[in-house]
């Protein structure tokens, strides 16, 4: 990836300039197949904004308040009734957000499989769900929203991060339309090379 800017107040815009035109290619072993009985719809219309949430298979609750807070956007703000007016999206369609688990105890898994039956959006990999499996976990969010959305952004976060989605929805509609990558620069952070530290 080539940068065309610098990081300017902590703040970094990335804009690739090869493989433009050649989406990534997935190879599928056992340890990164979505269970079947686990994927959520897909988005039925072009989403703007897709959101996958890394989340611990226990994190109930904190999934219960990401679905009642940030994970759509509910109201009408004006500017977003003004992005609605020039693109094809409805508010529906601006922020879709999905969570991302692996698998855990048998007692825990019957419950987030009832979760899944009743909210259809648990995206749940058939690995087990632990800091070392993080790439895994990686991998299969990338590979579940190429699969099954179209999208025009994709973002990555935690279950202990809030989103501000209006916000976000506004700043990136802003953004010339081509192939980004953004994130916060950390400046001056020291290296942690203990063995065994996360």
């Amino acid at each position: 990836y080539a940068s065309t800017n610098s990081c300017e107040e902590g703040l970094a815009v990335i804009r690739p300039n090869s493989h433009r035109n050649s989406p990534p290619k997935w190879t599928t072993r056992q340890s990164q197949r979505l269970n079947s009985s686990t994927v959520p719809r897909g988005c039925n219309t072009t989403v703007f904004v897709l959101i996958v949430v890394f989340s611990s298979p226990k994190n109930f609750e904190q999934r219960s308040i990401i679905r009642s807070t940030w994970a759509e956007i509910k109201d009408r703000d004006p500017e977003i009734t003004n992005i609605i007016i020039k693109g094809p999206y409805t508010v529906e369609s601006m922020v879709k957000t999905v969570f991302l688990l692996g698998q855990t105890d048998k007692e825990t898994q019957r419950r987030i499989e009832t979760e899944s039956e009743y909210y259809n959006d648990l995206v749940i990999g058939s690995f087990t769900d632990s800091y070392g499996n993080l790439t895994l976990k990686t991998k299969l969010g990338l590979q579940w929203a190429q699969t099954f959305c179209k999208f025009e952004y994709y973002l990555k976060t935690d279950d202990d991060v809030f989103v501000y989605s209006k916000g976000l929805v506004k700043w990136l509609w802003q953004l010339p339309r081509e192939r980004v990558y953004t994130g916060r620069c950390d400046f001056n952070k020291t290296v942690i090379r203990t063995v065994g530290h996360k």
